[in-house]
């Protein structure tokens, strides 16, 4: 069998059509959404273009799939414009916000549920993780003030215990006391 040379391989007929100008291929994307593949194909040879239904219905979908990613990239590439003016120099929180803000922006553009799901259990997490760390960091002040008055009664005679420092181990059981945490 005689391997095909680019001279002699057979252009895809899709391909035509994707190698058309611009203006032309949005002409024909206009005539798709009114009329049957089948007046596309006669409308086309018409204008000198022979092409088959099939043909046209693949580069129908690869069309219109090329505008979509290229809406996206175009959001894409204009929400980073706006991250990086937003913030020159941002902390790690800030690009928190804004990879969870990216992720939803996306997932709603893409009308892809699940992603979005996925980013709002993330983003709920994330909160349950920070309301846990606020009640450990609550919790350890408690200590800290009682470790303080009670360092302060024995300085000043009011206890008569000897001992006026807290081990780390003290702080650690009231800590667990105080969370409820056996």
């Amino acid at each position: 069998m005689k391997r095909a040379t680019p001279e002699t391989k057979k252009v895809r007929s899709d391909a035509v059509m994707k190698n058309l100008p611009e203006e032309r291929q949005a002409e024909i994307l206009d005539h798709t959404k009114t009329h049957k593949l089948s007046d596309t194909v006669e409308w086309l040879a018409k204008g000198g273009l022979t092409v088959s239904t099939c043909a046209v219905s693949n580069w129908r979908i690869w069309r219109v799939q090329k505008i979509m990613l290229d809406r996206r990239q175009e959001r894409i590439l204009n929400l980073l414009a706006d991250y990086k003016k937003r913030y020159p120099k941002p902390t790690k929180q800030e690009l928190n916000d804004m990879g969870e803000d990216f992720f939803n922006r996306l997932a709603i553009d893409q009308e892809d549920v699940k992603s979005w799901q996925m980013a709002q259990q993330v983003q709920l997490k994330r909160e349950r993780q920070e309301q846990q760390q606020q009640l450990v960091d609550n919790a350890k002040k408690k200590v800290d003030l009682q470790v303080r008055k009670y360092e302060g009664e024995a300085k000043t005679g009011k206890k008569k215990d000897k001992k006026t420092k807290w081990t780390p181990k003290q702080k650690e059981t009231e800590v667990k006391q105080i969370l409820g945490i056996s």
